[in-house]
């Protein structure tokens, strides 16, 4: 009967997926590491959350320890939490776990080496991260301002939202390394930035792990709209390339590309890793760490001293001691302003997780633990933040002094690491830490700004996707006479 065939099915249907999730749960790590598996199929996506950093870490501190795995569809994923487990993992046995997870960028061993240490070398080379690149970083702060004070003044009480200026003035400052040219607002590229950095706003943290989760993917929609964008992106990125191509002096190199041009034409024909293909995905990722994350590490900046009326009191005094902007070669005098970066990196870290998972390279031991080669892996970068032991007595609170000593010094924290460590840390963290030195000072001494009539922020938890972005917020105020 058709009932006995639809019971037959049913549960034929059931034994098969009872089946799947054995495999799965049995299979990937050492029986000894402690984990959640979560449901059939979709595993523990499900369980966590919004804030998917917070679960992990109230999972490490109820339960689990500081190093487990979680079932994200089919496979098992490594987490690390806490200051000892990261730091073992990524700094004591970096190239154990240097490989990322679905990359098309080539990040494995010699040929992984090689690209990183032509960037660091190349961009190192161009100024980046050093003092005498601040005149750049200025101009492109001046270049904010002016469109900030118009703004402000045509809006009045009611208020500016200033988060693409802070994507343009991020996004020119890469841009200026990598292409020698910057953008103005209106141009296709920046409305096309603009575009794609929305989308990552907007895409779950799910997408991060994408690579090892097939059985999930019909759930998900972003991601297919960010392999869109980040193909238009190397479209874009391919007519800029092209442009140089014809107009470079391989004698005279202007930028990142006309760099990487020159080795690609100097290894022509010996099976290099240096191709035009890779230089798009080099490229991509460039834009992609230096723009939004910069921008989005000013945005939680501006909001956190407005909400703290005390804290912009002592960093505007300590501002208007100098009686000028002060320089990059100012910073190491000014122990307040340090202490309000300081505390921005560790109370709203714009990359809380990976933005793209980590994967073991190879067979390992943690924490007397076995671990298997291509385990995607993500550290938890908030569970050091956020340690209760660490940043007692209260971990949750945005307090700039707790980066002082009695003498009112600046004491430097090796337990805030918004830039993660090891092999696969933030290229680079100088040039983001020099930007928002020079965009912080610049801002509270250039101008009085106070959060627009009726803007209330009261929730500070922030939106979590690939990043954690702040939540929406409008400022008013004028240029300081």
């Amino acid at each position: 009967s058709n009932f006995s065939i639809e019971v037959v099915l049913t549960c034929f249907c059931l034994f098969l997926l009872l089946v799947y999730n054995v495999r799965v749960r049995h299979g990937g790590t050492s029986g000894t590491l402690p984990g959640k598996d979560g449901f059939p199929i979709v595993g523990c996506f499900p369980m966590l959350g919004k804030h998917k950093e917070k679960v992990l870490m109230k999972w490490s501190t109820s339960s689990l320890g500081p190093m487990f795995y979680i079932r994200l569809g089919t496979s098992k994923v490594l987490v690390l939490n806490g200051y000892d487990a990261i730091k073992e993992a990524l700094e004591q046995k970096p190239l154990a776990i240097a490989g990322r997870v679905e990359s098309k960028f080539l990040d494995n061993g010699l040929i992984w080496k090689e690209q990183r240490k032509f960037g660091q070398t190349t961009l190192g080379g161009l100024g980046m991260g050093k003092q005498s690149f601040q005149s750049k970083i200025r101009d492109e702060f001046n270049c904010l301002a002016a469109t900030l004070e118009s703004e402000l003044s045509i809006n009045g009480p009611k208020g500016v939202n200033f988060t693409s200026m802070l994507r343009l003035y991020a996004a020119n400052i890469i841009s200026s390394l990598v292409f020698n040219q910057t953008f103005d607002s209106t141009c296709r590229y920046v409305v096309f930035l603009n575009r794609f950095i929305e989308n990552i706003r907007l895409t779950p943290c799910d997408w991060q792990v994408k690579g090892f989760k097939p059985s999930c993917s019909d759930y998900m929609t972003k991601p297919f709209k960010m392999t869109s964008s980040a193909s238009l992106a190397q479209s874009i990125f391919q007519a800029l390339v092209d442009k140089h191509r014809k107009s470079r002096d391989p004698n005279d190199p202007r930028d990142f590309v006309d760099c990487y041009l020159n080795v690609m034409e100097k290894k022509q024909g010996k099976n290099s890793s240096f191709t035009e293909k890779q230089l798009l995905y080099y490229i991509v990722d460039l834009f992609l760490a230096g723009t939004e994350t910069s921008a989005n590490t000013n945005a939680w900046a501006i909001l956190l001293v407005l909400k703290n009326p005390q804290v912009k009191a002592k960093l505007r005094s300590e501002l208007e001691a100098f009686g000028k902007s002060p320089t990059l070669e100012d910073e190491a005098k000014m122990p307040y302003t340090r202490a309000v970066m300081q505390e921005v990196f560790r109370y709203r870290t714009s990359a809380p997780l990976n933005i793209v998972a980590r994967r073991t390279t190879s067979d390992l031991e943690l924490k007397g633990y076995k671990v298997p080669a291509n385990m995607p892996v993500i550290a938890n970068l908030w569970s050091v933040h956020h340690d209760p032991l660490t940043w007692a007595p209260y971990p949750e609170t945005f307090r700039p002094e707790r980066h002082l000593d009695g003498d009112g010094n600046f004491i430097p924290n090796d337990h805030v690491m918004p830039f993660s460590v090891g092999a696969r840390s933030c290229i680079g963290k100088n040039l983001a830490k020099n930007e928002v030195f020079i965009f912080i000072t610049s801002i509270f001494s250039q101008f009085d700004l106070e959060l627009a009539d009726g803007c209330h922020v009261d929730n500070m938890d922030g939106d979590s996707g690939m990043l954690l972005h702040p939540p929406e917020y409008r400022v008013k105020g004028s240029i300081r006479v």
